[in-house]
């Protein structure tokens, strides 16, 4: 990053306290209200996200502060674990009144150079940034097409009324419905979920840690993670379901299905579908009144189709923009 690619009256450095989490909340919060998204962000669920140990915060997260000390640029990256590839995420948050003043490159320039490094470190041939932008956001796309990123994949986010009916959970034969022991059995649900996503778009394994640790966070509700047993006790489906306190609205309580998914041998029988119907009801009981999901658009399962057809409708769309190093 050279001086001239930052503007003048603006510091930057890399997060270094539990101090910034506030500061760096509030600056998402006005984003987000200025740029129409739905969602808000609490200190906490960045206190949360911080513990990735796909993320290391010291190195990963940069700050940019105006002249006053108010923080009005926050960029944060991530690296998954990947065999054969580097590929670092970007997620930018830039205070509206400093949009398009270069501090766009500054966090750009940063991004790569750090994508490279951790590359080189890894020894992997191919590395590559890729940075999530919602569709409305028109600058920010053509300026990341400016800059020689493509659009890679698209995301849906779609959204199902829970004040409509719900149509009855119907198993196959054999099968029942319970919550799961998250603790008794953290190896078989993340054998199962790995086994249901390892032929989806950038699949990296799941860990027992990574479980455990998701699991044992102090908004976890156990009431809203699922699981379909089979007669010989195996987890061959699930639907992991969330509530997050800061998408609440005046309008609006919204619940999450986060992740949905059959283990392979186990598909084309419903499951899937009376998972998610179950995931309704457990958001809906627990004092929901619209259930909101992501989808790949490009997904192997035809998930939008099984969507579509139990009443969710898309709200919005993500592209991921890509760039190789």
């Amino acid at each position: 990053m050279t001086a001239t690619q930052t503007p003048p009256t603006i510091s930057l450095r890399n997060y270094s306290e539990p101090d910034d989490l506030a500061a760096i909340a509030a600056l998402i919060n006005h984003c987000h209200i200025v740029d129409q998204f739905e969602t808000t962000v609490t200190t906490h669920e960045l206190k949360q996200a911080l513990e990735d140990p796909d993320t290391n915060p010291e190195q990963d997260i940069l700050l940019a502060f105006s002249p006053a000390g108010e923080l009005v640029a926050c960029g944060k990256m991530w690296f998954p674990p990947k065999e054969n590839e580097t590929v670092g995420g970007l997620a930018l948050h830039i205070h509206p009144q400093q949009r398009g003043q270069n501090l766009e490159m500054s966090f750009l320039a940063w991004a790569e150079e750090r994508t490279k490094t951790v590359g080189s470190a890894r020894q992997t041939q191919v590395v590559k940034l890729r940075s999530p932008v919602r569709n409305s956001q028109r600058d920010r796309m053509q300026f990341l097409t400016a800059n020689g990123f493509i659009p890679e994949r698209y995301f849906d986010r779609m959204e199902r009324s829970l004040l409509d009916p719900i149509l009855p959970v119907q198993l196959p034969p054999g099968f029942s419905i319970r919550r799961v022991n998250h603790q008794q059995e953290a190896v078989a649900w993340v054998e199962m979920f790995n086994q249901s996503f390892i032929d989806h778009w950038d699949f990296h394994p799941l860990t027992v840690e990574e479980f455990l640790r998701d699991v044992n966070q102090p908004d976890y509700q156990p009431e809203l993670d699922l699981v379909a047993v089979a007669e010989d006790g195996t987890l061959a489906a699930f639907c992991d379901c969330r509530m997050n306190p800061g998408d609440r609205t005046e309008q609006h309580t919204p619940g999450w299905i986060a992740v949905l998914g059959t283990r392979r041998g186990y598909r084309r029988i419903g499951l899937g579908r009376a998972m998610l119907l179950a995931g309704l009801e457990a958001l809906k009981t627990t004092g929901a009144d619209i259930a909101l999901l992501g989808v790949d658009k490009q997904n192997p399962s035809h998930a939008f189709r099984l969507y579509e057809s139990v009443g969710f409708t898309i709200q919005m769309t993500n592209t991921v923009f890509c760039k190789y190093l």
